[in-house]
């Protein structure tokens, strides 16, 4: 190999090397430091809610078994949804956890890759869906729906659905079912089956079921970091390849299962 031929060789090879220097040299810039992040103030069983004092859940332990190696801790408060969107979206805190996928969530804020997906799905009384194992779209258009104040149901247009009421939290929007003034709820299966297990809110056995929406693709969910973190990208690439790792390990699947 020629003189030329070794400097060009050596130069690709640094080439190659630079991102991940300068991403060693950000994650060394997290070290120590402690992070803000938040989650829905409605609770979010499996994912994160209060329990006997403490905020618990999938989220968290996620979080913990990711950034407790390299010496990175966190905040984890729970205020309404719409204001930890918001309060991400300005840089007052830096990771929202939990949020399913827009268009204008891609936009406003970096998104991390999925770290869990959730089966889109309706509770309704037994008696309205009476022998029924699944819905379709088509169902929900002609019944009355209700829903949470500022959740994403992109699974299903919005805009050809008769939405009565939006509540704030599952628990006090469940009592509108029945037609007073709700048909069915849209939900998601795993948050019943964790208010189910986790909050003592016995959805499951009021007289209610909770139904699969047909054809309806598995939603998502990711975290959302502020564009206005100054170590956005690292916190990115951290987290994404923590998600890889414990998926690839199977210990997402094992955290999950404690909730549900």
């Amino acid at each position: 190999m020629t003189r030329l031929a070794q400097t060009l060789t050596i130069l690709l090879h640094l080439s190659l090397l630079l991102p991940l220097l300068s991403w060693a040299d950000g994650s060394g810039a997290l070290k120590g430091k402690t992070l803000k992040i938040c989650g829905d103030g409605a609770e979010w069983p499996p994912y994160h809610f209060r329990h006997e004092g403490s905020t618990k859940g999938y989220d968290l332990d996620v979080l913990h078994a990711i950034l407790d190696p390299m010496d990175i801790s966190f905040e984890f408060d729970m205020p309404p949804w719409k204001r930890c969107q918001l309060s991400v979206l300005v840089g007052d805190v830096q990771v929202a956890v939990s949020a399913s996928y827009s268009k204008e969530r891609d936009r406003d804020y970096l998104m991390t890759a999925p770290y869990y997906g959730t089966i889109p799905a309706v509770v309704s009384t037994k008696q309205f869906t009476q022998n029924r194992t699944s819905v379709s779209i088509k169902d929900i258009q002609s019944w009355k729906v209700c829903g949470l104040h500022g959740y994403n149901y992109s699974y299903v247009d919005v805009n050809t659905l008769n939405m009565v009421f939006r509540g704030l939290d599952y628990a006090s929007t469940i009592k509108k079912l029945g037609g007073k003034p709700c048909d069915i709820m849209l939900a998601r299966k795993e948050a019943v089956l964790g208010f189910n297990k986790n909050m003592g809110i016995k959805i499951l056995e009021y007289h209610h079921v909770v139904l699969p929406v047909e054809k309806a693709k598995t939603d998502n969910f990711y975290m959302l970091i502020s564009r206005k973190f100054d170590h956005a990208k690292t916190l990115k690439h951290i987290l994404d390849n923590g998600f890889k790792r414990l998926k690839d390990s199977g210990e997402l699947d094992t955290i999950l299962n404690k909730y549900l």
